[in-house]
């Protein structure tokens, strides 16, 4: 469930015109709590964590506040 949010965050046409995208910090803060639980497998290389970590990063320089 927490994975169709993102994927619905990423493909939504009005997203990329939002002024304020905090509302994806706790969806990405979700899906890494699940998948540290185990809820959401990952392959080998740990690709999704890895494009969660790379997206998150590159919010947070959006949003300066978030490197708190």
């Amino acid at each position: 469930m927490v994975l169709d949010a993102l994927k619905i965050w990423e493909h939504c046409p009005a997203a990329a015109k939002m002024n304020d995208i905090s509302i994806i910090f706790p969806i990405y803060n979700l899906v890494s709590i699940q998948m540290k639980g185990g809820v959401i497998d990952q392959d080998d290389m740990c690709s999704l964590e890895n494009d969660l970590a790379e997206k998150y990063v590159h919010e947070a320089q959006v949003e300066v506040f978030h490197y708190a």
